[in-house]
């Protein structure tokens, strides 16, 4: 279970790279995970600025009929264990920003 959990990760992943370059969206999806149940699926993503999600959101659901929740992922947070936990001050934690539920 733990092989197609993984495997429909990927999945899902590609086709969310898909749709945001069909939708020309200025993001960049770094990961994709389903919960442990298959009942949500998280993708993790990284933007330098506000992104609509709207259309993404509706495309992916059509496509797997789940909870979509996208989540921000701030990439200064990675800076902490490079630097120590001075850097972790400067640098701000993994960001979950502009999460949205369909």
């Amino acid at each position: 279970m733990l092989c197609e959990k993984e495997g429909n990760g990927a999945k899902a992943k590609r086709t969310c790279q898909q749709k945001v370059a069909h939708l020309h969206l200025e993001m960049e999806i770094l990961d994709a995970e389903w919960q442990w149940d298959f009942q949500k699926l998280i993708f993790y993503y990284y933007a330098d600025h506000y992104i609509n999600f709207k259309d993404l959101i509706t495309e992916l659901y059509r496509i797997d009929k789940t909870r979509i929740w996208l989540s921000a992922i701030n990439p200064a947070s990675f800076l902490v264990h490079a630097f120590g936990p001075r850097a972790e001050k400067d640098a701000g934690l993994m960001a979950e920003s502009q999460m949205r539920v369909l």
